[in-house]
């Protein structure tokens, strides 16, 4: 018996949601208070689908609870971050521009003309934010705290999949299964004929919350997260906390998890994971926010 697969859930639920006032009176991002507990990181090895830095799996422990972002950033929270600070993107510095996945030629390409303002597409303010590197968002979070002088962050790796899991042990929250009534995803190739999502970006909150109220966490975009890319969890931290170079951690690379609205269903596991250059931006790839709390 593989005693792993089946950890005890003594997770509560979720906590209040709350929103930061700004120091001119305005508004943060719609937060949702995730309560401190244990789960299992990782895959085990007869999920379908998984990837063989999903492992080894190992329990993390939250001592304290955080805050996360109901949904990705959206256009218009970092439109307003942009015209406050005066802030340009790494895409829109020296026409590095995005990339762009070509179905045909199915290579990554840059579009130089490509970024969060123009990513192929006209941006719905209510959409995530995309077209923005690691150093970009970074650049947010910074922003937001010294706005709301509280902690805000990205999420680590860990932190990021528990929130997804919720408090289940499947490889979706929704269960062994996920379709286009939970989630925002598209592969045409895939032989298991999965639900079609609408082939582009969803506005945040379009789709059921996760069992503890955040929205989007399979598909739509990929979400950058804080740490550091390793190949496997070998020696990872068990505390929640990001993992950053220690364990040829690689500096230049950062992780990002939940697949995104061209991901086939797999990449929307609640363990998926994949690599970018911090200073990478594509047009599948976005953000949310965590938030350290006093407690």
């Amino acid at each position: 018996m593989n005693h792993i697969r089946n950890p005890i859930d003594t997770t509560p639920p979720a906590g209040p949601t709350l929103r930061d006032r700004f120091r001119d009176g305005s508004l943060g991002p719609h937060m949702v208070v995730i309560p401190s507990g244990g789960f299992l990181m990782g895959s085990p090895h007869d999920e379908p689908g998984r990837g063989d830095d999903e492992g080894p799996q190992h329990h993390v422990t939250m001592d304290k609870p955080f805050a996360m972002s109901r949904g990705a950033i959206t256009v218009r929270e970092f439109r307003s971050f942009v015209e406050d600070a005066g802030y340009r993107t790494g895409a829109e510095r020296g026409n590095k521009g995005c990339f762009v996945w070509n179905k045909g030629s199915r290579e990554w390409e840059r579009h130089q003309d490509c970024n969060w303002r123009n990513p192929g597409f006209h941006p719905d303010d209510r959409a995530p934010v995309v077209g923005v590197s690691w150093e970009d968002a970074m650049a947010y979070v910074k922003w937001l705290g010294n706005k709301t002088g509280k902690d805000y962050r990205l999420p680590s790796e860990a932190e990021w999949e528990y929130a997804a899991r919720a408090g289940t042990s499947t490889p979706f929250s929704t269960g062994n299964r996920i379709g286009s009534d939970s989630a925002n995803y598209h592969y045409a190739d895939c032989k298991a004929r999965p639900d079609v999502s609408k082939s582009k970006i969803a506005p945040v909150g379009s789709l059921p919350a996760n069992p503890w109220g955040l929205c989007e966490m399979h598909g739509n975009v990929w979400e950058w997260v804080a740490d550091c890319w390793h190949e496997s969890y070998r020696d990872a931290p068990v505390d929640g906390s990001p993992w950053y170079e220690e364990n040829d951690g690689v500096h230049s690379q950062r992780a990002a998890r939940g697949g995104g609205w061209n991901s086939e269903p797999r990449d929307l596991r609640s363990a998926s994971r994949v690599k970018f250059c911090l200073d990478a931006a594509d047009i599948y790839l976005g953000f949310r926010v965590a938030r350290s709390l006093s407690v």
